[in-house]
């Protein structure tokens, strides 16, 4: 993972480096992290490399960090913003250009609690950007995002890959079993014997009627012996990254 910082004053910039670096050793996670105190040097090597996130102060004398912001945002979607601000009244103006989250710059306590929320946060997210390669009949070879993928089904011998904005499913030689256990990492819950679904996707569960609900508004039937894990992993996963 690739990230930038970017903040004027250059002791702060130090410490934040230090304390993200711990996060992600504590975490048995390697990071490449650069540090810029100019917005526009990091615009510059975002061009030539993108970054996976940015840390970007807010409120920055020469360049306005929302400056900056609205430049990552034309240029790149697919990278994470989080706001660092001594400032929490700009904290609402920010939401315009939907952040991952924010870090306010409070006692270094504080400063490293909020941190360590964020972080898993980000980690959540980019859990869901690993790009798997599909192959059936209908659609050939295709490379899809697992955020894309809103829930397998099961069918005899072969799986179906229901995919955001694919009006078909694609169709591959594989097994339920086989893939909750390389998906397990990756949000992916098991809520009957022939379905697995993508948390990112599930608005909220029904234990009374046993089902769960979709984003997409649809339902699908939820076992009884899934209940109870289903419940669990959708409340965990909501609080890494609500």
């Amino acid at each position: 993972m690739r990230l930038a910082l970017c903040d004027d004053n250059s002791i702060f910039l130090k410490d934040l480096h230090q304390l993200i670096l711990s996060e992600f050793k504590y975490r048995n996670i390697k990071v490449d992290i650069t540090d810029y105190t100019k917005g526009n040097v990091m615009i510059y090597h975002h061009k030539l490399k993108p970054f996976d996130a940015i840390f970007l102060d807010i409120d920055m004398p020469k360049t306005s960090g929302f400056y900056i912001a609205r430049e990552f945002v034309e240029l790149d979607k697919n990278c994470q913003l989080i706001f660092v601000t001594a400032h929490s009244e700009l904290i609402y103006d920010s939401f315009l250009f939907r952040p991952l989250n924010f870090i306010t710059k409070t006692d270094e306590d504080s400063l490293k609690e909020r941190l360590s929320i964020v972080i898993d946060q980000l980690l959540e997210h980019f859990k869901q950007e690993t790009k798997i390669v599909l192959e059936d009949k209908k659609h050939g070879r295709t490379a899809v995002f697992l955020r894309d993928v809103i829930y397998i089904a099961s069918n005899n011998h072969h799986v179906s890959y229901y995919v955001v904005n694919s009006r078909e499913p694609i169709i591959v030689r594989d097994s339920i079993s086989n893939l909750e256990g390389s998906y397990a990492d990756h949000n992916f819950v098991r809520i009957h014997k022939k379905y697995l679904v993508n948390l990112s996707h599930v608005f909220n569960i029904s234990l009374t009627k046993e089902v769960v609900i979709f984003k997409q508004k649809f339902d699908l039937p939820m076992s009884r012996n899934y209940k109870e894990k289903v419940d669990n992993k959708l409340t965990e996963y909501l609080r890494k990254t609500r």
